[in-house]
């Protein structure tokens, strides 16, 4: 090839190699306007839908009937001082921070921060876990006492380990707008020392556990609105409390011992009845129970028991959860309708063996 040839060549090289960077300078040019592009279309897909959540059918709702359903949902703010804990979830906290009128909404509504669910766990304060936590638990339960205003209180307490009394006092003043009060702890009500009697003049639903005694009770003999208490081991009804009573929670106990805390109850009308401690009565029935119009048997109670040593003659609504109780024993069902002779028009049975003649048996 002579030199004029190999001219014209590497001219064309260089011509080639010149507009393959001007095509590798418009590739970029228009990567970067596609990236533009995208971000421009990204950015009005997002306007396009706040923009279209303003026509969603929630926002036509009036408030009254959007409170009802935050409402629904806010049945349980759990705080827990412990990331130990299984679970953390304050929904009336999660509404505040929608959107201006959610948060308006929740700010004048008490009742959505008035179910309070604490857990405090002392132990892992000691152990020197999450101090930091801990301090921002006592500030969110002083947030929703704040924001509850004076709506009666549903308050469900436990305590692990040592009682912190700065996160507990705050709850205890408020104890003159309880409603429902649960209690579980290693400790007492009375060892922890973190209640005195007092008046209770809301307070209509007690469920206190873990060795309850007749000093516990009469911490709230000044009650005159409670009306349900459940009833845990090694209690006796040895307590004023019992005389006002019209709803009974039983678990862990002897029916014996339940026997005479219906007796002590001359208001009953409903008893809940879960796990026993018996297996077999001596004496055989319990008596008749006259009062008793409504009775639930929990999972693991003792069905069959009942069913041999009861007498409900004003009986008329049974609820039965016979999870991992075995079949269905029609012969003990039938006795007891028998020696009750009472007329039971509400009847539900779940998570029990029953064949269909066994059923219509029943009914």
């Amino acid at each position: 090839m002579d030199s004029r040839r190999a001219d014209e060549l590497k001219k064309a090289l260089a011509l080639a190699d010149k507009d393959i960077e001007d095509h590798d300078s418009e590739v970029d040019r228009l990567q970067t306007q596609i990236v533009f592009v995208q971000g421009e279309k990204k950015r009005l897909e997002t306007q396009r839908a706040k923009l279209r959540s303003l026509l969603s059918p929630v926002r036509k709702l009036p408030n009254e009937t959007l409170l009802h359903i935050l409402q629904y949902v806010c049945r349980e703010n759990v705080l827990q001082s412990s990331t130990l804990g299984l679970w953390t979830y304050p929904p009336a906290m999660a509404i505040s921070s929608v959107c201006s009128r959610w948060r308006e909404l929740a700010l004048v509504s008490p009742s959505l921060w008035a179910n309070l669910t604490v857990e405090m766990n002392t132990a892992a304060r000691a152990r020197g876990e999450n101090l930091t936590g801990f301090v921002t638990f006592v500030d969110t339960v002083t947030r929703y006492l704040a924001r509850s205003g004076d709506w009666p209180l549903r308050l469900a307490l436990t305590i692990r380990g040592l009682c912190h009394r700065p996160a507990v006092v705050p709850l205890m003043q408020q104890a003159y707008r309880w409603k429902t009060f649960r209690f579980r702890g290693v400790q007492s009500l009375t060892d922890y020392k973190i209640i005195s009697p007092s008046h209770f003049p809301l307070l209509e639903e007690l469920d206190v556990d873990l060795g309850i005694t007749s000093n516990d009770l009469d911490l709230f003999k000044h009650c005159p609105r409670l009306r349900t208490h459940t009833l845990y081991y090694p209690a006796e009804p040895t307590s004023e409390v019992f005389h006002q009573l019209e709803h009974l929670s039983s678990s862990g106990q002897s029916l014996v011992v339940l026997a005479e805390a219906v007796h002590a109850c001359p208001l009953l009308k409903s008893l809940k009845l879960g796990p026993t401690t018996d297996t077999v009565l001596e004496d055989g029935t319990l008596g008749t129970w006259h009062n008793i119009t409504s009775l639930s048997l929990e999972r693991g109670s003792s069905i069959n028991l009942v069913f041999s040593s009861l007498n409900l003659p004003s009986l008329n609504t049974f609820v039965i959860d016979g999870t991992g109780q075995g079949d269905w024993q029609a012969n003990l069902f039938t006795l007891f309708i028998s020696r009750a002779s009472c007329m039971i028009t509400t009847f539900t049975v779940c998570g029990i063996s029953m064949s269909d003649s066994d059923l219509i048996a029943a009914l």
